[in-house]
C-alpha cells in the first residue's frame, strides 16, 4: 500500500511533469507560429513523456551505479559522461519519434531546438542528480544512527537505556550519560532531557523512560516530569499538601501527591 509520502511525491511528479508540458507547448507554439497547433502539442508531448520515461530509468541509475566508490575525479568524469549519453538519448530519441510521425521534413524543422534541449537534459540530470545524492545521505544518516544505538546496546534490550542515551540533534548525535541527566519532562510526542549544562529532545514517551531508566535513581515525580533523585538539592512545601524540588542545576519542579509517595519510597523517607 502506498503511503501517504508516497502519493505526495507522485502527485508532485505528475503536476511538474504537466506543467513543463503546457511550458513546453508554449514555447515552441511561439516559435513556430505557422506550425499547426496539434503538431506542436504532439510534439511536445511525445518530448515530455520520452523525458519523463528517461527520468526514471535515470533515477534507477543513479542509485545503483556505485560511482560513490570512485574518488572525486573520476566520479565527475562518469557522471559528466552519464550526463552526455543520458542527453543524447532524450535528443536522438526525440528526433527519431518526430520522423516516424511527421515525416522528416516536419522533424528537420525543429532541429535549431536541439540546443534548447540540452541545456533542458542538463538541468532535469543536475536536479534528479542532486534529489537522488540528497536522499542517499538521509539514508546514510539513518543508518549511522541505528549503527550507533546498535553498539551501545547491551544484550538485554531492557538494559539499553541503564547507561546512556542517544540523542540526534540536527546532523550531531549526542550521547548522555544517564548520570548527568538531571530530569526529563513530556512535551507532546517528545521528552525535554535536561543535564546540568544543556538541554536535549528526544521523539519517545515518558512511559519508555520510566520502564528503562533505573527506578531507584529516576522517579516519575508527576505525570510529565521524570527526576533524577541524586540531582535533587531541596525539597519544600510549595502549596497546601504539595511539594516543589529545588535541583542541582537550580531549577525547580513540582511534586504531585502520588509522586511524593513514590520519591519518599525513592528516598527512604
Amino acid at each position: 500500500m502506498v503511503d501517504v509520502k508516497n502519493k505526495v511525491s507522485i502527485y508532485t511528479a505528475i503536476l511538474v511533469w504537466l506543467c513543463y508540458t503546457i511550458l513546453h507547448v508554449c514555447c515552441v507554439g511561439c516559435l513556430f507560429t505557422t506550425m499547426p497547433l496539434d503538431t506542436v502539442i504532439y510534439h511536445s508531448t511525445i518530448r515530455s513523456v520520452l523525458l519523463a520515461l528517461l527520468l526514471l530509468l535515470l533515477i534507477q541509475v543513479l542509485q545503483h551505479n556505485g560511482f560513490r566508490l570512485l574518488s572525486v575525479s573520476q566520479q565527475i568524469f562518469n557522471n559528466s559522461v552519464l550526463c552526455l549519453l543520458w542527453g543524447g538519448i532524450w535528443l536522438g530519441g526525440g528526433y527519431i519519434f518526430d520522423n516516424l510521425i511527421f515525416g522528416e521534413d516536419t522533424a528537420l524543422l525543429f532541429l535549431p531546438l536541439f540546443p534548447f534541449y540540452g541545456l533542458i537534459a542538463i538541468l532535469f540530470f543536475i536536479i534528479t542528480f542532486l534529489m537522488n545524492r540528497q536522499e542517499h545521505l538521509d539514508k546514510s544518516e539513518s543508518v549511522d544512527i541505528e549503527q550507533v544505538e546498535e553498539d551501545i546496546k547491551p544484550d538485554d534490550a531492557v538494559e539499553q537505556m541503564l547507561d546512556r542515551i542517544v540523542v540526534k540533534s540536527g546532523t550531531n548525535i549526542h550521547i548522555v550519560p544517564i548520570n548527568k541527566i538531571v530530569y526529563l519532562r513530556a512535551d507532546g510526542d517528545y521528552v525535554h532531557i535536561r543535564t546540568g549544562d544543556a538541554k536535549y529532545m528526544k521523539e519517545s514517551t515518558m512511559k519508555y523512560f520510566q520502564q528503562h531508566l533505573p527506578a531507584q535513581q529516576f522517579v516519575r515525580i508527576h505525570r510529565s516530569t521524570i527526576v533524577n533523585v541524586e540531582q535533587i538539592s531541596c525539597i519544600a512545601l510549595y502549596e497546601k499538601q504539595q511539594q516543589q524540588l529545588t535541583l542541582k542545576n537550580g531549577d525547580t519542579v513540582k511534586v504531585s501527591a502520588a509522586g511524593y509517595k513514590a520519591l519518599r519510597q525513592a528516598l527512604r523517607l
